[in-house]
């Protein structure tokens, strides 16, 4: 055999057993992700369904961008997605679940990048499964999926950068970073960060030239700053200020912590939440494997110093109760958390053989041991997340968005009520709007005033505006109910109560209610009513 083919063979051993690795971990986290949606893991604010609105906008819009607060990319592919499945619950979803996935063959890159090691790549794609932030990204429309899968391929560019300061990998690192910059703010200050160690270390190495050093500065330069110079001129042509940088800032300070309470902000900033939420998974022993790369690689430092750094910096404007989201203030420092997870595999690899060592066994018997253990405490925190009540579809909004949409298709096709929201601007009506699939039919009845007539709805109005159903929740119906008499068709219906104008429950047929088995009591809509309904406008019609 040729020694050409000795090489061939050689490599094909080492890599079948990875490549092996990494599509059983694809397959498994394949399956987790779709098993943690049975369980009815929907979403877990109410961005998820924001940020599906958003992308209907952007469907109708589609070019140029407008300057707004949240970054486009996220918005975009979910309309790319739902322009080819229209379903509002499904398509989005779809995308994310294809991000985490690809997320974890990052995770398992950088791993492998790192150490080199078949045994600590093998256990990072294990670990990077049952990940709570991974696994939580992928089964909701949000942002995150995508900013863990770009941010992680840039820190594996990087790191190939580190090793040897190429213009190809300053280039492929630089476009991940741009696409970062283009998903969530963060990646802004991960980006500068990058580049500033990425340049250091460029022009400390020896085996460069000049040329050579300046042009892989300046690719990188170029292409990890494109969208963060694009994006604030655009807010300076469209508004004249650069209002994104301190509208998260104010809407924290006026929503969340109105009293500036500083005991509140260190609950939510980035370093109380990387603590705790690595403390629980386990995945905080992974600075014991950055200690070890620090002292056995000089190279390693380049790239633990831009990731330490950039979290030292988010970190400190967390404090300063900058850059802070309203909800689930875990999502911030998950990104760094993300790229602790190799080293955690790194450290279970080492502990194992010291342990075996110290048990005089001839194999690292202890490594799918503690892998096992931190495997068990992943996953107790991704069920801890996922079970949160706050933010996620509950079986109730379904229900409720299954009766309005069988409403809907009691109408005749020529009219489109609207759907008149009375009550503050909760998660839950954020999700019944993308549930019905019809979002644009939802008004809030603050925005348009209530068209009362002294003690009585103005049906005039009502006419005008085309709304033919009212929807609030069971606790603000004694308020309200007053102004609806036996003309309305009124749905009692756990905690929500639905009401249909006279002149759209001339449609709604007794016959087909029954069949709405959560349906728990209804009223107002039968023979006697439609009765009264024609005698009282026996010539009206919605719009009219």
């Amino acid at each position: 055999m040729s020694p050409s083919h000795k090489d061939l063979r050689r490599k094909v051993v080492y890599l079948l057993p990875l490549f092996i690795a990494f599509l059983v971990s694809v397959l498994l986290a394949a399956g987790y992700q779709y098993w943690l949606v049975s369980r009815g893991l929907y979403a877990v604010s109410k961005d998820d369904s924001l940020r599906t609105m958003g992308a209907l906008i952007w469907m109708k819009d589609k070019w140029p961008l407008h300057a707004e607060e949240w970054l486009p990319l996220p918005q975009m592919i979910f309309g790319a997605a739902m322009s080819l499945d229209s379903d509002m619950i499904v398509a989005p979803r779809v995308t994310t679940h294809i991000a985490g996935l690809l997320a974890l063959v990052a995770i398992g890159l950088l791993a492998h990048g790192l150490w080199r090691r078949r045994d600590v790549t093998v256990i990072a794609l294990l670990l990077g499964v049952v990940f709570a932030p991974r696994a939580i990204s992928s089964v909701v429309p949000l942002a995150e999926a995508f900013f863990y899968l770009s941010i992680t391929l840039a820190m594996f560019f990087f790191w190939l950068f580190v090793q040897r300061p190429h213009w190809l990998y300053s280039l492929a690192t630089g476009l991940s970073l741009a696409v970062a910059c283009s998903i969530r703010y963060e990646a802004w200050v991960i980006a500068g960060v990058v580049f500033l160690v990425g340049a250091f270390a460029a022009w400390k190495e020896t085996a460069l030239t000049r040329p050579a050093k300046i042009t892989a500065i300046a690719v990188m330069a170029l292409t990890c700053f494109c969208f963060p110079v694009y994006w604030m001129l655009l807010w300076l042509a469209e508004t004249g200020t650069l209002g994104f940088l301190s509208v998260p800032g104010d809407k924290y300070k006026e929503m969340r912590n109105p009293e500036h309470s500083y005991r509140v902000i260190w609950l939510d900033a980035p370093l109380h939440q990387f603590l705790i939420t690595n403390l629980a998974s386990l995945n905080l022993l992974g600075l014991l494997g950055v200690f070890m790369a620090w002292r056995e690689r000089p190279r390693f430092r380049w790239w633990f110093a831009a990731a330490f750094v950039s979290f030292v910096l988010i970190a400190l404007l967390g404090a300063l109760g900058h850059a802070l989201p309203l909800h689930n203030f875990w999502r911030v420092p998950a990104t760094w958390s993300v790229l602790l997870l190799p080293a955690t595999a790194y450290a279970l690899v080492r502990l194992g053989a010291v342990l075996s060592r110290a048990a005089q066994f001839r194999r690292n018997v202890f490594a799918p041991l503690l892998c096992a253990l931190v495997l068990g405490a992943f996953h107790f925190q991704t069920m801890r997340v996922a079970s949160q009540p706050y933010g996620n579809y509950t079986p109730e909004i379904f229900e409720v968005s299954e009766l309005l949409s069988h409403l809907f298709g009691e109408f005749p096709a020529e009219f489109k009520p609207r759907v008149l929201i009375e009550g503050e601007d909760a998660t839950e009506w954020a999700h019944i709007r993308i549930a019905t699939q019809d979002p644009g039919r939802f008004v809030w009845a603050s925005t348009v005033g209530y068209p009362l007539g002294g003690e009585k709805i103005l049906l005039s109005r009502f006419r005008k505006l085309a709304i033919g159903l009212v929807i609030t929740r069971r606790e603000n119906w004694p308020r309200i109910q007053h102004f609806f008499d036996e003309r309305f068709g009124v749905f009692e219906f756990n905690n929500f109560i639905v009401v249909v104008l006279p002149e759209y429950a001339r449609w709604v047929s007794e016959p087909s209610l029954p069949r709405l088995a959560t349906l728990r009591t209804y009223y107002g809509v039968g023979s006697k009513m439609k009765a009264a309904i024609e005698e009282w406008i026996p010539q009206s019609r919605p719009g009219e």
